[in-house]
């Protein structure tokens, strides 16, 4: 169940909103390759790890529930321009629901799904227990070697063969994948956490010969500040040291003639300053 809000109540459940139009100077944080593999390899990961060695035959379903149980508080998301108060699970389920919707829409003559950044597999694990995702060869590529170690482990207890490789924005490295051409290539909140993307982004990704590239990831450049809320997003990426540049890097592209794009802008987020938008580009 989720309880519609409107905007200006926001700060009755959250302390982001005040902390986002207050005058003090923010404190920023810095996205460097150190931090992610603290934050991921070091802690979430590692911990994740830990809850599989006590139940070893768990399936992406139980480290969902472990991670987000269904006795969790409500949380402030988006959904479509609308803010609700929803439980983490359901609005783990909307993503979900959201990405297969978008995704199932290439898989004629594909036959391969791709994930880069990956984490420990929830969003490509998930997607392949839909029936129209069950019959691709799935490819899942993650920075952190906990998180490559996860994935391996949660697809074995669910009977599921995935190859899972080393891949990072930062460095473009993309190519021990060995990522087969004509595949669905889509990124989810993995992107952002590289503050600048390099100019050759979209050439690196164009080497893979996709299908189709679709990223669910949050985009600075397309808010505008002629509106509290976006300006209140803008700020929740500086803030943080998220990236600035994935809008500019595949408009640059498009305009070179080099891929189609279609954007959607702020589609959904279980954190409201920190929504997706779906990008949606292939080569031209």
């Amino acid at each position: 169940m989720k309880t519609k809000i409107p905007f200006d109540e926001l700060y009755k459940y959250s302390d982001l909103p005040e902390k986002l139009l207050s005058n003090k100077k923010a404190i920023t944080k810095v996205k460097s390759h150190e931090e992610v593999i603290r934050e991921f390899e070091r802690e979430k990961w590692r911990k994740l790890l830990g809850h599989l060695k006590t139940k070893p035959d768990v399936d992406i379903v139980g480290i969902n529930k472990i991670l987000m149980p269904e006795n969790d508080a409500p949380i402030v998301s988006l959904i479509n321009n609308s803010f609700y108060l929803t439980k983490p699970n359901l609005i783990e389920k909307e993503h979900i629901n959201i990405y297969s919707k978008i995704l199932s829409k290439y898989i004629d003559n594909s036959d391969a799904l791709v994930e880069l950044g990956a984490g420990y597999g929830s969003k490509i694990l998930t997607l392949s227990k839909i029936k129209s995702f069950s019959k691709l060869n799935l490819f899942a590529g993650e920075l952190t070697v906990s998180g490559q170690r996860l994935i391996k482990l949660i697809s074995q207890n669910m009977g599921k063969k995935i190859s899972v490789g080393f891949c990072d924005f930062r460095t473009l490295n993309f190519s021990k994948l060995n990522i087969p051409e004509n595949s669905i290539i889509f990124s989810s909140y993995a992107a952002h956490y590289v503050p600048y993307l390099k100019d050759q982004y979209v050439e690196k990704i164009l080497q893979l010969k996709p299908k189709i590239v679709v990223h669910f990831e949050p985009l600075y450049e397309i808010q505008t500040e002629k509106t509290i809320f976006e300006s209140m997003c803008k700020k929740y990426i500086e803030i943080n040291d998220y990236n600035r540049n994935l809008y500019s890097q595949l408009i640059k592209a498009q305009k070179n003639k080099k891929i189609e794009l279609k954007i959607k802008k702020n589609v959904i987020g279980s954190n409201p300053f920190l929504p997706i938008s779906i990008i949606e580009w292939s080569p031209k």
